[in-house]
């Protein structure tokens, strides 16, 4: 990992770019944020972990919290909720991203997980610390915090071999997914068995989708890659293997790591 001793900019009152301080040692970090936009931009997106308040964030702020290595589950309610799974190795800094629509009485928050690239490419203003919880970074300890080169490595330190519990993930994902599950591209999952620390997907593409190409595969890798019950198994070092058919006949395969997911 890359250090330098350059600061790492974030104000309350000032929009800045802003270069996230490497985690403490063992430690993990989850910076989130919230895109200005003009839609529910009056309420705030409040994140929770296991009930206990992490910080609010209002549009165009964010935050850094810092987290033990393992599971977690980041949570925002309102008229409706919506949560992340996220299983942290140490080194790791995850990205999260907070969008609130308009609901019928409320507004409905939704948490993503997202790229280095949505955050590091905007400038941001932090949350006013009357609203951060006791593991979220003040300005100052960003500030003072050695940060890593942007853009030199990746947006955590990958194990030189997959956790150990990401076979038990793989294992309980091929279990409790339902037969058939529809993808958001439309592509049809009617088999998930577990290899190891590797998902084997059986296939098929919707009736009228484009014949397999670059095109549909595009899709397919967007449509798994983007899956919250999929994407942990490639995020911590799993891999996904998926079989595609059409009209009865195999058509092609994609594998799928954490390269290929760009996570």
């Amino acid at each position: 990992m890359t250090l330098l001793s350059s600061p790492a900019y974030a104000s309350v009152s000032e929009k800045e770019p802003v270069t996230v301080p490497a985690p403490p040692p063992g430690k993990a970090e989850v910076v989130f944020f919230r895109p200005s936009t003009f839609e529910g931009s009056a309420i705030s997106c409040a994140v929770s972990e296991n009930g206990t308040k992490v910080s609010s964030l209002p549009p165009a702020r964010f935050f850094i919290v810092v987290a033990d290595a393992g599971r977690h589950t980041y949570s925002v309610a309102s008229e409706a909720s919506d949560s992340i799974f996220l299983n942290l190795s140490p080194g790791q800094i995850a990205y999260a991203k907070c969008h609130v629509s308009l609901g019928i009485f409320a507004g409905r928050p939704k948490l993503d997980v997202a790229q280095e690239e949505e955050f590091t490419s905007k400038t941001w203003k932090s949350v006013d610390p009357s609203r951060i919880g006791p593991n979220v970074l003040t300005d100052e300890q960003i500030r003072a915090a050695p940060t890593m080169m942007p853009g030199s490595v990746a947006a955590y330190a990958a194990p030189a071999a997959p956790p150990p519990d990401i076979i038990q993930i793989v294992q309980h994902t091929a279990e409790v997914m339902p037969r058939p599950y529809t993808l958001n591209d439309g592509t049809t999952i009617d088999s998930f068995a577990a290899s190891g620390n590797t998902l084997v997907l059986i296939t098929r593409l919707s009736t009228g989708a484009p014949a397999w190409g670059d095109t549909a595969k595009a899709a397919l890798v967007k449509a798994i890659c983007s899956n919250r019950a999929l994407y942990p198994i490639a995020g911590q070092g799993g891999t996904i293997v998926a079989t595609i058919a059409s009209g009865g006949k195999s058509v092609g395969a994609v594998t799928l790591t954490r390269r290929e997911c760009g996570l």
